[in-house]
């Protein structure tokens, strides 16, 4: 099969941090996949989907889509839709505030050789009215405008960042299946990062697990995932593999001792020892480099 995506010994981190993200990371997604990513919070998922949709400079072969270099020269048939809708959406190249008084037929408009059989499609999908105004719908209303804009053109591949966290059962499931048909028909590549499972054992046909050395330790089938595991269901299967890690076998150790020392210190002797004690160096030393792109 045609590999869309090929990870080759990716090495990436954020300027000025000094721990490494990546390290030697590899990862191969055929045409037609539907791949899901998981993992736990911090684990790099966002990273990765942004490494692939050419967002980050990284090495000239080390990531490749649809047999191009990510980011030196990122394919214009990648789309990467992210759950960053709290300020802004982008559309045909400007910035409009997503509460801005503005109708979705307006919003529309602006977009140029649209086939207006796919956008019938994509309304019926989704649920949306021409009519309503962005600045007086609901945050699930206006994601599925985000979706709509970023879907009214086909592409190869679609990159995917808990971008149905707004939606509605009926929505998502909609979505979902509008994607699974996108994919058997037309070879879309679907690579979607979540922390919702619900719907998702029949839909994906592959299961991508980044642990919490940020290495992908589980890549495989969803077949083969389910004979491995001895279960059909994909979301025990994450519980499981979530659970055995080092960081959460850690957290009742760790609550326990530094609530037992603020009790028989104090606060505020506590605070001023508590970053030198237990500080994190990825979760709790800041820079603008790292800062909420995990």
């Amino acid at each position: 099969m045609d590999e869309n995506i090929n990870v080759n010994n990716l090495n990436f981190k954020y300027n000025n941090s000094k721990s490494i993200l990546f390290k030697n990371v590899n990862l191969k997604i055929n045409k037609g996949e539907r791949c899901v990513i998981c993992g736990s919070n911090g684990s790099g998922k966002t990273t990765l989907l942004n490494i692939l949709g050419g967002k980050h400079m990284i090495s000239l072969d080390s990531v490749k889509v649809l047999n191009q270099p990510s980011f030196h020269n990122t394919h214009p048939d990648i789309t990467l839709l992210t759950g960053n809708w709290s300020r802004v959406v982008s559309f045909a190249g400007t910035n409009i505030a997503y509460q801005a008084d503005i109708t979705v037929l307006q919003m529309i408009k602006n977009i140029k050789n649209y086939d207006i059989e796919r956008i019938k499609k994509l309304l019926k999908v989704l649920d949306i009215n021409l009519a309503w105004r962005m600045h007086l719908i609901s945050d699930g209303q206006r994601r599925r405008v985000q979706i709509l804009l970023g879907l009214i053109k086909p592409c190869q591949v679609l990159l995917l960042d808990e971008i149905t966290v707004d939606l509605d059962l009926l929505s998502r499931n909609d979505f979902l299946n509008f994607l699974k048909n996108e994919s058997e028909q037309n070879g879309l590549t679907v690579v979607y990062a979540t922390h919702i499972f619900e719907g998702l054992n029949e839909w994906t046909t592959s299961v991508a697990y980044i642990n919490d050395k940020h290495t992908i330790d589980e890549h495989l089938l969803i077949n083969d995932l389910y004979k491995k595991y001895e279960s059909n269901n994909l979301s025990i299967i994450i519980d499981r593999l979530l659970r055995n890690e080092k960081r959460y076998t850690d957290v009742e150790d760790r609550v326990n001792n530094q609530l037992n020392e603020i009790i028989s210190e104090g606060e505020e002797k506590f605070e001023k020892k508590i970053e030198k004690k237990y500080c994190d160096t990825k979760y709790n030393s800041w820079n603008k480099d790292n800062y909420n792109y995990w």
